[in-house]
């Protein structure tokens, strides 16, 4: 405890102590940003000194607070600005204080001509309205860089935060942004700030949406009236290894001040006490100290007179950091219930001065952590590369609750550039107010695919499904060429694929048409094929419904599909009801149910003599009706629906099979087998019951055991009952050539 003896002591002591002056005024941001107009940041005069800064993607962003009168603060120690309360000496409507900022944008962004590359900026300023030292209340005002209006880039656009007149600085250093605010305009509705401690944040999030570059300081407002003692820490964000070093600040003082005693405490959990040293010049000399776990009592003084009323550190306090913590304000105060803490004048006066303790300080040893995903998306249609909008990369950190983050491209292009097929890296970098940084890298993969979302609907009726088939699209260039075949296998739910999302291989097209090669003829989308952006859409449904009977992939339906079908009736074709893009034709069950039967006849009767529809430019492509299988890999097609056509050109063709249609037996395969099947023919391969290709005893016996059963191979008239009829039938036939 000091006593009243003690004291006295002292104030003698500050008078007449001498010692060795110490190291110069504080820590000085000291950065001077190249100035929009030749000599001023914004007013003539105005210096464009001691600004905070900081540096990201290739931008620099600048920040600081000043007296509007004065161009300076009064004092300045790591990000902290002390400024004094009040109105401005010129204009009483205005705070003492405002701040500059400035931004420059990446050198590559620069053009000639005003051009800016394409790239832009959203910038924004936040100030915290709130004095105390952890409570924010921030107002915020976010515009781009540039606001690009007709006849390109002038001083009326942009980023223009003063909503009571005033332009740009005149831009002399390429789109250099510089501006100045005096904090009672507009967003603070005419209000002049009281003392206290206020967070100004400037940061720039590039077109694709990510803070890359922010700094921020501490408006200190200390009272116009009275000289202050301020606790203005040289750092507030420290890092692993890093002291807490204190300054112990004289400001606004209007008398010469010879020394000061100082009552102080610190939070012995997160400090340990190393030192208490004499400040600036002129205070040199260290007049006591006493120290106990978590209070401290220290006097300085000048070696001579004069004194000094300059904004001086008069003590410098450093502690070693004990443990990580964020936003902490009772680091270091005064204290409180002693003798107070007090200042003399160079007439041995004491004076009781205004008292500030230390704000809001962190310690964070941990780096931002970084959240990414690899992406695999198509291109968008009618291109090969892809608009990703959101990479979906984002950081979060211990204390600063918004780390910057900054990705960079392999290919050097900005984020929000599209990117090409293949796989494109992103390096993401993410640091935090306090240097902390990590990297991550993510990669961007664009498959040489579009997306297609369409709707596939068969010709009524078929049945209910789900079966499969194989649907084959031909996309058609923008300005012609060959078309784009891109097949796939898809599911039929009552005769519908529904909307489905497909793959098919990028491109500019401006038409599709799709088939089944193995069941039907071709539908155009004339009037719903269109490129969505993302992707195509198109719709085969209503009057582009696919029409089923073309059991031989040709364009038009005819005879010879009737005798492919008369040829696989009763049968339940390989590989049952679904198909895929590797059957082998001939399958003509186009209803789906697993069997050929008169089901599947009805199309090729309701369809008959019917073309595919044109193609994209206008022809209908000629289309051969030989078989996919390799038997008839040698056949010669035949270019046009034929109504009838003998068996011998048949098997001269090399579709000899067909020769069972010919229900009539007159030597030619025509509407006269139509008409017959219709009455109630069936083909002698019908009798080949057990499917050995030949008709015999075998055939008889099968047909005996599964007398009065329903259905299956035996049911040879497929009335539903296996009976006398069906057996008379195979009996009638025995010997019957029925190779196929």
């Amino acid at each position: 405890m000091i006593t009243n003896r003690m004291r006295v002591t002292c104030v003698t002591a500050l008078l007449a102590a001498a010692g060795m002056a110490s190291s110069a005024l504080g820590q000085l941001v000291n950065v001077s940003p190249a100035k929009a107009n030749s000599d001023m940041i914004v007013g003539t005069g105005i210096p464009g000194n001691n600004f905070m800064s900081s540096s990201g993607a290739g931008t620099t962003m600048f920040l600081k607070a000043r007296g509007r009168d004065t161009g300076q603060s009064i004092n300045t120690t790591g990000n902290t600005f002390t400024v004094l309360a009040g109105p401005a000496m010129s204009n009483p409507g205005a705070s003492w204080w405002t701040t500059d900022f400035q931004f420059t944008p990446r050198s590559d962004d620069v053009g000639a001509a005003d051009s800016v590359l394409g790239r832009n900026y959203t910038l924004t300023y936040q100030l915290d309205s709130n004095p105390s030292p952890t409570g924010t209340t921030f107002v915020t005002v976010a515009l781009p860089l540039f606001d690009i209006g007709a006849g390109g880039w002038d001083d009326n656009d942009g980023f223009f935060v003063n909503p009571l007149g005033g332009v740009w600085t005149d831009n002399t250093t390429d789109y250099v942004f510089s501006q100045a605010w005096r904090i009672n305009f507009g967003f603070l509705g005419g209000t002049i700030l009281p003392p206290g401690d206020y967070t100004v944040n400037w940061f720039a999030q590039d077109d694709s949406g990510y803070r890359i570059a922010e700094t921020s300081m501490t408006a200190r407002v200390i009272p116009a009236v009275g000289p202050t003692l301020s606790l203005d820490a040289q750092d507030s964000c420290l890092q692993a290894g890093d002291q807490l070093v204190v300054e112990v600040n004289l400001n606004n003082a209007s008398t010469d001040i010879v020394g000061g005693q100082f009552f102080l405490q610190y939070n012995d959990a997160a400090l340990d006490f190393v030192s208490a040293v004499p400040g600036d010049a002129p205070f040199s000399t260290e007049i006591f100290e006493l120290h106990t776990p978590g209070e401290l009592t220290y006097g300085v003084g000048i070696p001579a007179l004069p004194g000094t009323a300059s904004a001086s550190s008069m003590a410098r306090l450093t502690f070693n950091v004990t443990s990580d913590f964020c936003n902490v304000s009772d680091l270091v105060e005064f204290r409180t219930g002693v003798l107070p803490t007090r200042i003399t004048t160079d007439t041995g006066l004491d004076i009781l001065p205004n008292l500030v303790d230390l704000g809001s300080a962190n310690r964070d040893t941990s780096a931002p952590s970084i959240t990414v995903s690899n992406i695999t998306v198509n291109a968008d249609a009618g291109l090969c590369t892809a608009a990703v909008a959101n990479l979906g990369a984002s950081a979060s950190d211990t204390c600063d609750t918004s780390p910057t983050l900054v990705g960079t491209r392999s290919d050097s292009l900005p984020l929000n550039a599209p990117f090409p097929t293949g796989a494109t890296t992103v390096t993401w970098v993410a640091a935090d107010s306090c240097g902390n940084s990590s990297s991550t890298v993510q990669t961007v993969t664009v498959n040489a695919l579009n997306t297609l979302s369409v709707t596939v609907n068969l010709q009524a009726a078929v049945a209910a499904g789900p079966f499969t088939r194989c649907i084959s699209f031909e996309l058609v260039p923008v300005g012609g060429g060959s078309p784009v075949v891109s097949s796939h296998t898809m599911t039929f739910t009552g005769g519908s694929t529904g909307l489905v999302n497909i793959n098919i291989p990028c491109g500019n097209y401006e038409c599709i048409t799709a088939r089944d090669p193995l069941h039907t003829l071709r539908a155009t989308d004339q009037d719903d094929f269109a490129d969505a952006g993302v992707n195509y859409v198109a719709d085969f449904s209503g009057g582009d419904a696919l029409k089923g009977g073309n059991l031989n992939g040709d364009t038009f339906i005819d005879i010879l599909d009737f005798g492919i079908f008369v040829g696989q009736l009763s049968s339940n074709p390989s590989p049952g009801a679904n198909t895929n893009c590797s059957t082998v034709a001939p399958h003509a069950d186009v209803t789906g149910n697993g069997l050929v039967e008169t089901g599947d006849f009805t199309f090729i009767a309701i369809n008959f003599l019917q073309f595919s529809e044109n193609r994209c430019d206008g022809s209908l492509r000629p289309g051969g009706v030989k078989p996919r299988d390799g038997r008839m890999a040698t056949a010669a097609p035949i270019e046009e629906p034929r109504w009838s056509v003998g068996v011998g050109e048949l098997v001269e063709s090399g579709m000899g099979e067909l020769r069972f249609a010919d229900l009539n037996a007159d030597g030619q395969l025509d509407s006269a087998d139509i008409a017959a099947f219709m009455g109630g023919a069936m083909p002698v391969t019908v009798a080949d019951v057990n499917g050995d290709q030949a008709v015999d005893e075998l055939d008889v016996e099968m047909v005996k055991d599964n007398l009065e059963s329903k259905g299956g191979a035996s049911d040879v008239n497929r009335d539903g009952v296996v009976d006398v009829y069906d057996l008379a039938f195979v009996i009638e036939n025995l010997g019957a050539d029925v190779r196929r």
